[in-house]
């Protein structure tokens, strides 16, 4: 079980950083909103759309979305590892 949950954790952080390229296929929009119920674009296609801008602002905005995407990935990866950490010691 911790197996099945360790790996359906790290394929939806691998699945959240891969998400541009199909996007891009169907025909994701970039849209941003301030509004927390509309839709707004994944944040690989937002780092691929500003990292070609020619304004220097929005290439700045492409390290702040990287490193949030980071940080997500990173924090789903380490409470996989947790979680299945803490049912190998239970069945010990």
């Amino acid at each position: 079980m911790s197996g099945i949950v360790t790996g359906s954790i790290l394929a939806i952080s691998r699945a959240v950083g891969e998400t541009a390229p199909v996007l891009l296929v169907i025909g994701g929009g970039f849209t941003n909103s301030w509004k927390p119920f509309d839709p707004v674009s994944a944040l690989p296609l937002t780092i691929f759309e500003n990292a070609k801008s020619e304004w220097p602002s929005q290439r700045a905005q492409v390290w702040g979305v990287a490193l949030v995407l980071v940080a997500f990935i990173f924090v789903l990866s380490l409470s996989a590892r947790m979680w299945a950490s803490r049912k190998q010691q239970v069945r010990n």
